[in-house]
C-alpha cells in the first residue's frame, strides 16, 4: 500500500486538511507504488474517485503513475511549494 513515511499521502478534496491515509506498511494490500493496482486499491479503500485525490511525493515516477491512474499529482519539493501548489488547486487551510 502506499507509505505514509516517504512523505506519500493521499488527499480526498472533501477531506481536507491532510492526513495520511491507510496503512505506513507497503504491503497492506499486495501493491506497491509505483504500480496503477496500488492506487487503484488505495481508492476503493477510501472510496473517493480519482478525480478528487490528490497524490503528494518526492518522487517523480510515483508521481507520474498517479497521475496515469487519474488522481492530481504533485512532486513534493518542499513545504512553501507544496503550500502553493495546494492552494492554487484551491484547497483552503
Amino acid at each position: 500500500m502506499l507509505s505514509a513515511t516517504d512523505v506519500a499521502c493521499l488527499l480526498g478534496y472533501r477531506r481536507w486538511p491532510l492526513t495520511p491515509t491507510l496503512s505506513s506498511r507497503p504491503n497492506a494490500q499486495g501493491f506497491r507504488k509505483p504500480s496503477r493496482e496500488a492506487f487503484e486499491a488505495c481508492l476503493r479503500a477510501l472510496d473517493v474517485p480519482a478525480a478528487e485525490v490528490v497524490f503528494v511525493d518526492d518522487r517523480a515516477v510515483n508521481v507520474e503513475a498517479a497521475a496515469a491512474a487519474g488522481l492530481d499529482g504533485i512532486l513534493f519539493e518542499g513545504a512553501e511549494a507544496l503550500e502553493a501548489a495546494l492552494r492554487a488547486r484551491g484547497l483552503q487551510f
